[in-house]
């Protein structure tokens, strides 16, 4: 549609040869394929990227709250960071991790 529009609004050589290979492409079994192939991979990286960054969205997340859990327990019952985390469960080797966001 694009290219018959294009092909009409001006007789450019530029659009002619787009228009030649757009033909070429879909006459070529073997280039539809390929292409296809390239488009599923490419679908295929965007849905890894975006499952990725929903993965990193939900750990950010739960790092924040359990922030916010360290200030409130140690502003509740007047403890330091490390007994806050201790009391919340928090691994002994993520305590510079919280630590240091304090």
């Amino acid at each position: 549609m694009v290219l018959v529009y294009l092909k009409k609004s001006g007789d450019s050589t530029f659009i002619e040869k787009i228009i030649n290979r757009v033909s070429q492409i879909k006459s070529s079994e073997k280039v539809g394929v390929r292409y296809m192939q390239r488009w599923e991979e490419e679908a295929i990286i965007k849905h890894d990227a975006h499952e990725e960054g929903r993965a990193e969205g939900r750990e950010e997340g739960r790092e924040e709250e359990r922030l916010v859990s360290v200030k409130n327990v140690m502003r509740s019952f007047k403890v330091t960071a490390e007994q806050a985390m201790e009391s919340l469960g928090i691994p002994e080797g993520e305590y510079e991790k919280y630590l240091s966001k304090l």
